[in-house]
């Protein structure tokens, strides 16, 4: 009986200073919500202050009652209705106590709430995982959803306490309350979505013979080398996996080198008067492989990559117009040699980090193959490199993830 006068004289205080509904707890906390619906179990509602926001409940026994905007005043004192609400608590309670994240309940659509101003949200889960959901509903115990590819689907439902946090389609972000993930403690911020990309550019730099030296009769003296520095350009796709912060990662790149200046000289010391078209180098790899990456805080995170394919190698075409060699000082002759592309087998070891979840630096060792090139020379033959050439390189990259 005091109870109820307490709340009673609270509640008419109050009805000159809000204009919205009053839910007031019996343990003292105050609500301040738009109130949609009251069931023989629940009172769901939504925030005042976030009215086209996410659709909240709380149980009606623990509800001392409700100050409506219109001054009407609801109270909530039935034993028979606290009886039912208890039981309904109780099963719930032993699905939240199951802590399995992938037990999830299935439940009837509630046609009553009107959930279509929902959007894409992710639910990061303590385990390492995301979920593309459409965030339903926001229980004491339980977060409820509909997958994001079936919004007409069934409702599901699952325990806070696996929850890490819910990051909003409007961005908004909201972290839950428990126990720290035991392995990474408070550093943990849940995983990327379940798929993502990435665009990246740097730096290619020859490495191995493929840079200082061993180079065959075809290319001049041994230790003039193949290539120099050039460039690269790629794109990745990441897939996750069943097993924690692992993705399957698909690339496809390109990448640009000249030949060695040291090369160049040669021929330019040895062909005189000429117009030299020098060769270039253009490779092509397509690889797949694993990316695993782990968190050193909210912000930052390590990986490594390794990924194995093919490579299409292409060497352009090398040509000489009006020139004459020291040798033969009277030779006049125009010749263009024309090569063949070719194909080979690629690997690739990576390391870098992810930066707010948003850019990426990376060292790759990129093996491209080993390629006895095939050319056609003026007088119609088909000729082979006498040796073959090892691509090797190590880039330096910065990348956009999207």
């Amino acid at each position: 009986m005091k109870r109820i006068i307490l709340f009673t004289t609270f509640v008419l205080i109050s009805a000159v200073c809000f204009s919205q509904d009053l839910i007031s707890l019996k343990k003292g906390r105050r609500i301040e919500a738009i109130v949609i619906e009251v069931t023989p179990t629940l009172v769901r509602y939504k925030l005042f202050s976030n009215p086209e926001g996410k659709t909240y409940f709380v149980y009606k026994d623990d509800v001392a009652g409700i100050m409506y905007k219109d001054g009407k005043v609801e109270k909530f004192d039935s034993p028979g209705e606290q009886t039912t609400d208890r039981n309904s608590r109780g099963n719930q309670n032993q699905q939240s106590n199951a802590s399995a994240v992938n037990q999830v309940k299935v439940e009837t659509p509630d046609q009553s709430t009107d959930y279509s101003y929902q959007s894409r949200d992710f639910i990061r889960l303590k385990d390492g995982t995301s979920k593309i959901v459409r965030v339903l509903e926001i229980t004491p115990t339980l977060v409820k959803y509909r997958a994001y590819d079936n919004p007409t689907g069934p409702i599901y439902s699952i325990s806070k306490s696996d929850i890490y946090n819910i990051q909003y389609a409007n961005g908004t972000i909201v972290k839950f309350d428990g126990p720290e993930n035991p392995i990474l403690g408070s550093q943990y911020q849940g995983e990327y979505a379940t798929h993502f990309s990435q665009f990246h550019a740097g730096l290619a730099f020859p490495s191995g013979k493929f840079s200082d030296g061993n180079s065959t009769s075809d290319w001049g003296e041994d230790g003039r080398g193949y290539a120099a520095m050039g460039f690269t350009i790629g794109y990745k796709y990441y897939s996750s996996v069943s097993v924690k912060n692992l993705y399957w990662v698909f690339g496809i790149e390109a990448f640009y080198n000249e030949l060695n200046s040291d090369l160049k000289d040669d021929y330019d010391n040895y062909i005189l008067n000429s117009d030299i078209t020098f060769s270039k180098y253009f490779n092509f790899p397509a690889t797949l492989g694993l990316n695993y990456s782990i968190p050193l805080a909210e912000t930052f995170r390590i990986y490594g990559e390794a990924s194995i394919g093919v490579n299409f190698s292409l060497l352009t075409n090398f040509a000489e117009s009006s020139g004459s060699n020291n040798n033969y000082p009277n030779y006049d002759h125009d010749y263009t040699n024309k090569f063949t592309p070719a194909f080979g087998f690629a690997y690739g070891l990576e390391g870098g980090v992810f930066i707010n979840q948003k850019y990426s630096i990376s060292v790759r060792y990129n093996n491209l193959g080993s390629y006895k090139y095939k050319y056609t020379y003026d007088d119609g033959g088909t000729h082979r490199f006498a040796k073959a050439i090892p691509i090797t390189c190590t880039s330096l990259c910065f990348g956009i993830l999207f």
